[in-house]
């Protein structure tokens, strides 16, 4: 995908390490316009700013995503004063493991995901039963109508 960003008025395939290379107005931006939509756009009586700001997702981050103080780091971008096990870790692609095994912690909808899931998979068990109660009531009634035609 980055191959196919190109920079802008140059046309120069875009090589940068960010994906996304967006500037922080343009995300901050992005953020207060979706929290406007929803009806969250609230801005503090006293001061005037807004009380859900970008910096609130990661603040939430950190709050719940449930690891360690360095691998929560390393995920946050903090490397300047992480064990180099940490950064390893970022090497090998170990992190995004880890970070995958957390990620219900930080989803929003994982709660409704994980009981979608288990009413799904209860849904399928009742179906396979009422479908053997259906074939062996439609034996019991074969069965039946031979006696009867006999």
């Amino acid at each position: 995908m980055k191959g196919m960003l190109k920079r802008r008025g140059t046309g120069e395939p875009y090589t940068g390490p960010i994906m996304f290379p967006y500037i922080d107005s343009t995300a901050r931006w992005m953020f207060n316009t979706a929290c406007d939509k929803a009806g969250l756009g609230v801005r503090d009586n006293g001061t005037g700013r807004r009380i859900l700001h970008l910096h609130s997702l990661r603040k939430f981050f950190r709050t719940k995503i449930g690891l360690d103080l360095d691998t929560t780091n390393a995920l946050m971008g903090h490397s300047e004063y992480l064990d180099d096990a940490y950064l390893r870790l970022e090497e090998s692609g170990e992190i995004a493991q880890v970070y995958k095994e957390a990620m219900p912690n930080v989803s929003v909808y994982a709660i409704e995901d994980q009981q979608l899931r288990e009413q799904t998979s209860l849904m399928e068990q009742e179906n396979v039963e009422l479908k053997r109660r259906i074939e062996s009531t439609e034996q019991r009634l074969s069965r039946l109508e031979s006696m009867i035609a006999e």
